[in-house]
Formats: structure tokens, C-alpha cells, sequence
């Protein structure tokens, strides 16, 4: 793993191509919010909070408890604000020393997130020492490294025209672990933790839609390193075009990608 203090939360984020598929970026974090060992926790925090879609399902689980979400992005943090007015936001940018996150809570709630910050060794421990006595940590992380798109973005790395321009991203990518490595920083935090992956069919709209899927997410960091319109465009048509014989489409034209992601829970010694 990089443990490069840069991370690709310095580049901006656009919530209404992250809401394309809202349903979809939801789904998780309604199944995380469900495994949430409280039951009537005080203070909630949502880190990576996004447009607010985690954080509601966690005042749905949670409607007494005081939940506060927070995000990097500006632009994700005014959708919040907007859609969820009666939910309270802050924007912070979080390192893997947490020193930027004040107070304790009964639950710490990370949906899709963390992958994005480096020095998970540290990072999960520096979140855990967040909790109250016998508070509960929830963090999903996309297995993004397993899939087809990874590949991908290397091969393209190492021999495309874009590869200049994509080789300077490479120090913004995903900073995940192995599942086995997150069992081993987890034991070392905790005598009472569990992990579990689960794939999602996410139903798209041909190879485009799975395209336009990554858009929101993974592909974030390498548009931006594109400073004209045509060369993005150019990038993307290339993404596409390697894709292709991942996307079998099926009778009715629509394409079914399988996503992995990872779940992880840690309970704090009472």
C-alpha cells in the first residue's frame, strides 16, 4: 500500500454524477447501518459522509441519537445540506492520525470512504481510539482493486497515449489492504470484531453506463488530471473500449456488474 500522505480528496467531487446511481451507492450502507450493535447510541459520527445519503440512513436507524457528517468535498457537502437541512454537516479533511476529529461517540459509521485516505495501519486504530467505551466501528470499503477496472487503469498506465498523464495519478489511487491484512489490524485493535464481503449486481445501461458508474467514483482522480475536454473524452472512449469484453450484455441490453465490497466491524473493550 502507498502511504503517501496525498490523497484524492483534494480534488473536487461532483454529487449530481455521484447521484446517478444513488440507489445503488446507498444499498451498503443500509446494510452496514443494520449491523450497528447499539441501540440507542448519543453521538454518531458519519465519516465520508457524501451527499448525505449515509447519514440519513443513519438517523433512520438512530432518530434520537445526534449525528453529525463529514466530508472533504464541498460540493457533496452543499447537496447534503440542501436535501437533509435538519442533519448536521462539517467539512473536514481527514489524515490517518484522525487528530481532526473532536469528542467521542458510541459510533463511528464509514460507507465507501476510507479507501480514499492512505495508512489504513493507522488510520483504523486512530478512528477506533474515537469511540466511547463500548462504542461500535462500521466501515464498508469497495474491493475496487479486484475488478476488471483496476487492470485496466494499469494497462493504460503503463502503454496508452494517456499514460504521462495517467502515471501521475497513480499516487491518488485507492489505498486498500487485502481482506486478511484488515483481519490483522482489526485483531490488533479489538477481541471482538468481524469482516464479511458481499457482491452486488449493480444493473447498468451497457458498457457506457458502467463507465458512467465509475465516473462518479473511481475514474475521479483521472479525469481531473485532464486539463482539456477532448483528451478526457479521448481517455474515457479508451476506457470503454477495454471494458467491452467484461460488459456481456444480456437479452434485454442491460449489463450486470458484480461489485465486492468489504464490511468491518470493531467493538470497543467496555
Amino acid at each position: 500500500m502507498n502511504d503517501n500522505p496525498r490523497t484524492a480528496t483534494a480534488i473536487e467531487w461532483n454529487s449530481a454524477q455521484y447521484l446517478l446511481f444513488e440507489q445503488e451507492r446507498t444499498r451498503p450502507s443500509k446494510d452496514l447501518a443494520a449491523r450497528i450493535e447499539q441501540e440507542a447510541p448519543a453521538a454518531v459520527l458519519d465519516v465520508g459522509c457524501g451527499p448525505g445519503n449515509s447519514t440519513n440512513v443513519l438517523r433512520e436507524r438512530f432518530p434520537n441519537a445526534a449525528i453529525l457528517g463529514i466530508d472533504s468535498s464541498r460540493n457533496m457537502l452543499e447537496q447534503a445540506r440542501k436535501k437533509y437541512p435538519e442533519l448536521a454537516f462539517e467539512q473536514l479533511t481527514l489524515t490517518p492520525d484522525c487528530t481532526e476529529i473532536t469528542g467521542s461517540y458510541d459510533v463511528i459509521f464509514s460507507n465507501a470512504c476510507l479507501q480514499w485516505i492512505p495508512n489504513h495501519k493507522k488510520l483504523f486504530p486512530s478512528l477506533f481510539s474515537k469511540l466511547k467505551p463500548g462504542g461500535f466501528l462500521a466501515i464498508q470499503i469497495p474491493m475496487t482493486s479486484d475488478m476488471p477496472i483496476s487492470a485496466i487503469l494499469r494497462e493504460m498506465t503503463d502503454d496508452s497515449p494517456w499514460s504521462e498523464t495517467l502515471r501521475t495519478c497513480r499516487t491518488q489511487d485507492l489505498f486498500t489492504h487485502k481482506p486478511e491484512e484488515y483481519y490483522d489490524i482489526l485483531s490488533g485493535m479489538s477481541d471482538s470484531f468481524a469482516l464479511w464481503q458481499t457482491s452486488y449486481l449493480h444493473v447498468m445501461d451497457g458498457c457506457a453506463g458502467v463507465v458512467n458508474w465509475y465516473c462518479g467514483s473511481r475514474l475521479r482522480p483521472y479525469l481531473a488530471a485532464f486539463s482539456r475536454e477532448e483528451e478526457k473524452a479521448g481517455f474515457l472512449a479508451d476506457v470503454e473500449r477495454r471494458l467491452h469484453p467484461y460488459c456481456q450484455p444480456r437479452a434485454d441490453g442491460k449489463v450486470v456488474v458484480m461489485f465486492p465490497r468489504l464490511f468491518m466491524t470493531a467493538t470497543a473493550p467496555s
